[in-house]
């Protein structure tokens, strides 16, 4: 008869390959769709910590730029959602990678920065026209894309993002709406 403790084992090693087949399975889907991505999306080590914090705005993902770190829960809970939301949630965190957001926040405001490289890179999960990609971003997100359009924005990008959102009156309200819109990892 087997122990708890080894039942217990059997079952996180169970669900850590699942873990690790449904983030292959998410490479190789980008991978077709987008093969000159094929280093930067095959660069990734996956890693399981089922202490990863899952509440309020944080997400049970996250990536250092050699590491995505899951929450197997998290994972496996979004895997049942749709494959697709696995799928931009790689793709939204190799982004944060190839655009440098890891690195470039200076001496900006961390919360303005981390919600700017988050809507800079769902903005370009929204605008590829890729069945693996493709869901309904929300009447929220779009009139969000074009008030920042309208403000003169340069550029879709962090940078400019995030000096938009200093200039504009943003009420905690908001901040959370766009958290709740914007924000796929941690």
């Amino acid at each position: 008869m087997e122990s708890p403790n080894k039942k217990r084992q059997i079952k996180e090693e169970q669900v850590a390959e699942l873990c690790t087949d449904i983030l292959y399975s998410a490479r190789n889907e980008l991978y077709v769709n987008m093969h000159y991505l094929d280093a930067a999306l095959s660069s990734f080590k996956f890693v399981g910590d089922s202490s990863l914090v899952t509440k309020g705005n944080l997400r049970g993902l996250a990536t250092d730029g050699s590491y995505i770190v899951y929450e197997p829960l998290y994972l496996t809970d979004l895997y049942k959602r749709g494959r697709v939301f696995v799928n931009r949630a790689y793709l939204h965190m190799l982004l944060h990678c190839l655009f440098l957001h890891l690195y470039n926040r200076k001496d900006r405001i961390e919360l303005l920065w981390d919600l700017s490289c988050d809507i800079a890179v769902e903005y370009i999960c929204d605008s590829l026209e890729l069945r693996s990609l493709r869901i309904a971003s929300g009447t929220f997100r779009q009139e969000f894309y074009m008030r920042l359009k309208s403000s003169g924005i340069p550029a879709m990008n962090a940078e400019s993002i995030y000096e938009v959102l200093c200039t504009m009156q943003l009420s905690e309200n908001i901040i959370r709406t766009l958290f709740s819109s914007f924000t796929v990892d941690n």
